[in-house]
């Protein structure tokens, strides 16, 4: 390989990192996130186990996603929905696996916990919501077993 060919590679591998330390660089390109947070109740008891999903109503908007635990959910700014109309829907959370193993190998019996979310909830148009880039965003959804259709 000659000297050339060496100093050629060297400048093709820096304007390479330069390029994705460029591309790194932009922060969020996106539209402006919000801080949210609220309450997920079913027939009057917190719920837990659970994910709550905001689906924008156009196409404008991200979809943002939070675990509900205790009967509670949070975003930040980095990670909450963007200002808009949004079909909300609360999804349960299947058990994790090796959880699931430890509790069937351990021998003993214990109860496993259903989490029930009725099916309404879990497609859009049962619930909405509405986040304002002047705040606050706090919501509380009342489900109960029997949604009205």
């Amino acid at each position: 390989m000659n000297v050339n060919t060496t100093v050629r590679n060297l400048l093709v591998i820096a304007a390479a990192a330069g390029l994705v330390t460029v591309a790194g660089c932009g922060g969020n390109s996106g539209p402006p996130r919000f801080a949210a947070s609220g309450r997920v109740s079913l027939d009057g008891q917190p719920l837990s186990n659970a994910e709550i999903v905001f689906e924008p109503r156009d196409s404008q908007g991200l979809v943002a996603v939070a675990p509900v635990a205790n009967g509670e959910f949070r975003w930040t700014e980095e990670t909450g929905p963007t200002a808009g109309d949004f079909n909300v829907r609360i999804n349960p959370l299947a058990m994790d696996e090796d959880e699931a193993l430890r509790m069937v190998s351990s021998g003993k019996r214990q109860r496993l916990e259903l989490i029930a979310v009725p099916v309404a909830y879990q497609r859009p148009g049962q619930l909405e919501a509405t986040v304002s880039s002047d705040g606050p965003n706090e919501f509380n959804f009342e489900l109960t077993s029997r949604p009205k259709r």
